[in-house]
């Protein structure tokens, strides 16, 4: 056992994780180039490389990693850091190995029974890579027991990735080395049937091997019961990663599929319940360093149908990656991986549709400006001829170099606001400030120019060197974006935004016709914008239909429009309400004197009457009311003179509504007389000059004569006196006794009273 107090020493003390300003998100990322959280600090010369990550039993997450004052050296031990709050914040960290070797590339798993097991290998300087071992814990990581070499044929053995616990009971762990003489890598596994407790070499099978490039770094993961998938880093050749598969628990292994990806230490495991493949790497090669790389794969599904994304870049550095996940829910994950550069572990939270999304083709914010579909309005307009790339635009250029920035010639705060003109769905946001320089900023979308909200993504005494990305858990709606520099070291500045996603598509116009009341139908038109690739339409809120021509509408509705990209973007809601179709006919009720007639009323000829009508309609309302009286058009409400209209009458009503439909209500109105009612009529006839004497005495007698004899029931007598008051009046008064109009109500009165009595 090497000396190592020094190191220890100062693990010893309790060391709280560093975290970024502000909470993990959970459900997106927030950032690809600086972590949620830094789970492990350098101390002295030593720092923290090749991380993994498992929760235990009892829900604490533990993170074991190598720490060394290098990437290969000779002093290297395995510690172990514990999260007891869902890797907020982390504790000091626990020396776990610590061997003659140099302990190193540490991986860590939990058994269904929560046994953990820790697999890592030896490695002496000058000589290279020794053997793999593996230790367990029964009681969370509090004590390990003694580790087991794990036997196998290979000259020397390294893993890098974790054992797996297949649904047989078995174990499973991935080997790389070489077999002596040989001088390519292969990638070999080795079984257990014992829990871990054993690793015989008589178990292991090859799993990748070439006669041209070296196979090694492999991950392995079981997708279904027997089926277990593989992913392979290639040593020569164009570095790219293999895909192999086993579908017999790992006894025999299929040919290696080159993958368009540069894989260095892959890790990748099935989300329960689901037919999701996590899948995870460092990009060798990549503009962004050996960038952290996460693709979901899926079951029964080739490679090529999923899409990759960065979760944690570092431009420039080729030293980081050789990342770790672990679910913390069902769709929650956290990833852990280091970065020699920052002499870091970090983490970085996200959430299982982080990587299942398509974000969107990245908009050409520099086309757009010079089109003059994007417009800026800044206080950073700072040029020089002696800096020709500085200026506004160069925000849009692509470039992270410093002399491709927006500055303002002062300290902050600056701003700069972009209006896209049109409405867009942004799923992914791409932020450089001023390079090489600390910045403090706030980013906010708007839809509207004027309520900015929270903010999209915020950075505090940030210094990025490179394009930093925020992956959106949902699309963000957007036309304006504000950055706010709020703090800056020397002059304000902007570097870089990119903006990835889609267009929305302009709502539709509709149109209808007729607006106006109608029985009938409408007919409603939808205009589209040409950029719509898909036309959609729904009544009520019914399930949405192709547009194909207008649409008739026989009954009041809803119509909304949607126009959709073929990307699956929608368009806000166009809605049209048809309301102007009415066919139902209004509800009428004749009225005499205010009083509902039914289909028929009697009155005597000296009362007073006057027809009205009650009419309702709820939808397009009262169009005309038209009332006759025995066929003559009547103006409702006029008093009527029944004085010598005895009888029946006929009274009716159209009534329109503005739609058009028509009610109609007829009633029979009975005028009623008899003789002492025309007595009555005479003395009134009198008392207003209209009836002078001796014309008004003669007519008075007739009528007590045919009073007497009506009393008696001598109808005819009564008829014939009757007939003498119609001799009086006919024939007898001269032109100033009566009045035309007392003339014809007496006489109208005295025949039909005749008429009553005579068989």
């Amino acid at each position: 056992m090497r000396n190592k107090w020094a190191v220890k020493l100062v693990l010893f003390f309790s060391i709280t994780a560093f975290m970024l300003a502000g909470a993990p998100v959970y459900g997106e990322v927030r950032h690809t180039s600086i972590p949620d959280v830094v789970i492990t600090q350098p101390s002295g010369n030593f720092e923290g490389y090749f991380p993994d990550i498992t929760k235990a039993a009892n829900g604490d997450l533990l993170v074991v990693h190598y720490w060394a004052t290098q990437h290969v050296g000779d002093n290297g031990s395995i510690v172990m850091k514990r999260s007891t709050d869902g890797g907020l914040t982390w504790s000091s960290a626990q020396t776990i190995v610590d061997t003659s070797y140099d302990d190193r590339d540490a991986s860590i798993m939990k058994l269904a029974d929560g046994t953990l097991l820790l697999s890592w290998f030896t490695y002496t300087p000058g000589i290279g890579a020794v053997d793999v071992r593996v230790k367990r814990s029964s009681d969370n990581g509090a004590t390990w027991t003694n580790e087991v070499i794990v036997g196998t044929g290979l000259a020397w053995s390294a893993v890098s990735a974790k054992i797996i616990e297949l649904s047989n009971g078995d174990l499973l762990i991935p080997l790389y080395g070489r077999v002596a003489g040989v001088p390519r890598d292969r990638a070999t596994v080795v079984r257990s049937t014992d829990k871990g407790l054993t690793w015989p070499s008589s178990s292991e099978v090859t799993l990748a091997a070439s006669g041209t490039i070296g196979m090694n770094e492999e991950g392995i993961a079981e997708l279904e019961n027997g089926h277990i998938k593989a992913l392979v880093r290639s040593a020569g050749g164009d570095l790219s990663g293999y895909e192999v598969h086993s579908f017999d628990y790992g006894a025999s292994w299929g040919a290696p599929q080159k993958l368009d990806a540069k894989i260095h230490a892959p890790e990748l495991f099935r989300i329960p319940g689901t037919d999701k493949v996590f899948q995870a790497w460092s990009e060798v090669g990549s503009p962004y360093g050996r960038a952290v790389t996460v693709r979901m794969g899926y079951l029964n599904a080739p490679w090529s149908s999923g899409h990759s994304e960065f979760l944690y870049t570092h431009t420039g550095a080729g030293d980081m990656g050789y990342s770790g996940t672990v679910l913390l829910s069902a769709t929650d994950l956290l990833t852990v991986y280091y970065d020699a550069s920052k002499r870091i572990i970090g983490g970085t939270f996200s959430n299982i549709v982080d990587w299942e999304k398509d974000f969107g083709p990245k908009l050409d914010l520099k086309a757009m400006y010079n089109a003059g579909s994007l417009t800026v309005a800044t206080d950073m307009t700072w040029t020089s001829p002696t800096y020709p790339d500085v200026g506004v635009a160069s925000v849009f250029d692509g470039s992270t170099d410093y002399w491709h920035s927006a500055f303002k010639n002062t300290e902050a705060p600056a701003s700069y606001i972009i209006d896209l003109k049109s409405d867009y769905s942004v799923s992914k946001l791409g932020v450089a400030l001023k390079p090489g320089y600390t910045e403090s900023a706030d980013i906010y979308f708007s839809n509207d120019g004027i309520n900015w909200g929270s903010p999209a993504q915020s950075y505090s005494n940030a210094n990025t060197t490179e394009v930093d990305y925020k992956l959106f858990g949902q699309n963000m709606p957007v036309r304006y974006i504000k950055v706010q520099v709020t703090a800056s070291s020397g002059w304000a500045g902007l570097n870089e935004i990119e903006l990835y996603g889609h267009r929305v598509p302009d709502a539709p116009l509709m149109s209808a016709q007729p607006l106006s009341p109608t029985n009938g139908s409408v007919t409603l038109s939808i205009a589209y914008p040409e950029h719509a690739d898909q036309r959609k339409y729904s009544i009520d809120n019914g399930p949405l239909t192709d547009y194909s021509g207008p649409i008739i509408m026989t009954s009041n509705g809803k119509v909304e429009a949607y126009s959709i990209s073929d990307a699956g973007i929608s368009s806000a809601a166009a809605t049209f309400t048809i309301s102007n179709i009415d066919r139902l006919a209004p509800e009428v009720s004749l009225l005499s004197n205010g009083t509902e007639m039914g289909d028929s009323a009697a009155f005597l000829e000296n009362d007073v009457l006057a027809i009205t009508v009650a009419a309702s309609d709820a939808q397009s309302g009262i169009e005309s009311v038209a009332i006759t009286w025995d066929g003559a058009p009547y103006e409702q409400g006029t008093q009527l003179d029944l004085r010598g209209k005895p009888g029946a009458h006929t009274v009716s009503a159209a009534v329109y509504d503005a739609a058009g439909n028509r009610t109609e209500r007829t009633a029979i109105v009975l005028v009623q007389t008899d003789v002492n009612t025309m007595k009555a009529l005479l003395a009134a006839y009198a008392a207003s000059g209209e009836l002078q004497n001796p014309l008004g005495t003669q007519l008075q007698n007739s009528l007590d004569q045919v009073v007497h004899h009506l009393s008696k029931g001598r109808l005819a007598q009564a008829a014939h006196h009757m007939d003498n008051f119609l001799k009086h009046i006919r024939n007898g008064p001269r032109q100033d006794e009566i009045s035309e109009s007392a003339q014809a109500a007496l006489i109208a009165d005295a025949q039909y009273l005749i008429q009553g009595w005579t068989p």
